[in-house]
């Protein structure tokens, strides 16, 4: 973890926001900026590992952590910010959808099965 932390630390496409209460790590987030060749071609942002601590839910810090990806997308003229949640995660998809957010059909498919 710390060698990949390292390397995102050196892409400027990569936005990793992390949330402390306490000197502890309550919530993170990540962002990453992907080049489009469509449309006006400005980037778009996918959101990766959202996490808040369970005891630290409902604080406002998915909120707080979300914004600043946002912002993120922003400064850096997204066209748009795509996201995908587990389906079974309805406390999820009611955060993202209350954040703006809106449910479309997606896929996804793991390539490394020795993970």
């Amino acid at each position: 973890m710390k060698e990949q932390f390292e390397i995102i630390s050196n892409n400027p496409n990569y936005f990793v926001v992390v949330a402390v209460e306490n000197e502890a790590v309550v919530g993170t987030a990540m962002g990453i900026l992907c080049n489009d060749l469509v449309g006006n071609c400005n980037t778009f942002l996918l959101v990766e590992n959202v996490v808040v601590a369970p005891s630290c839910r409902g604080k406002g810090i998915g909120q707080m952590l979300m914004r600043s990806l946002e912002e993120f997308g922003n400064r850096n003229k997204c066209n748009y910010v795509i996201l995908v949640s587990n389906q079974n995660r309805d406390d999820a998809h009611s955060f993202y959808e209350k954040f703006g957010y809106q449910k479309q059909l997606g896929f996804k498919k793991r390539l490394n099965t020795q993970v």
